[in-house]
Formats: C-alpha cells, sequence, structure tokens
C-alpha cells in the first residue's frame, strides 16, 4: 500500500511512510502519535473538522501502515493543543 497522494506535500508522511514499507516491525512494538488542533492549524469550531487537517490525515494514513503490520497504535488529537 502507498502513502496516499493527499499526503505527498509532507516529507515525513512520505519519508515515513516509505520506512514502514520497506521494514518489517515487530508485532510487539507499540506507537504513540499525538498532535494539537493549533499545530495542526485546526477549526476551534467542530472537532470533526479536526480530523481532516493535513496532519490529522497524514497521521491516520501513518497509523493505518503500521496497523497492517500488527503494530499497537494509539492516535490522539488535542483540541486546542499546540
Amino acid at each position: 500500500m502507498a502513502v496516499s497522494p493527499d499526503h505527498s506535500r509532507s516529507p515525513i508522511c512520505t519519508d515515513m511512510g516509505r520506512e514502514i514499507l520497506a521494514h518489517r516491525l515487530d508485532a510487539d512494538t507499540r506507537v504513540y502519535l499525538s498532535w494539537g488542533t493549533e499545530e495542526a492549524g485546526g477549526t476551534h469550531r467542530k472537532p470533526t473538522e479536526d480530523l481532516k487537517t493535513h496532519t490529522a490525515r497524514c497521521n491516520l494514513a501513518i497509523r493505518a501502515l503500521l496497523e497492517q503490520q500488527n503494530v499497537s497504535v494509539k492516535t490522539f488529537c488535542q483540541r486546542g493543543g499546540h
């Protein structure tokens, strides 16, 4: 699975996606991805809109790639967080 083209403008997303795809990760690996709505350019109006930012979509794409390798992944979007 390739990293979604929506994330092609983000080196961290595409580079990390390529690294995940290129390596077999131990199933005992655990990853925590956290970001704040302020750093991601969230809306402050609707929590559902905060998951549509580029940062959120990138983190969710990385999560999906990791989960394909049976890695345990937790994600958290902190409303108002930096």
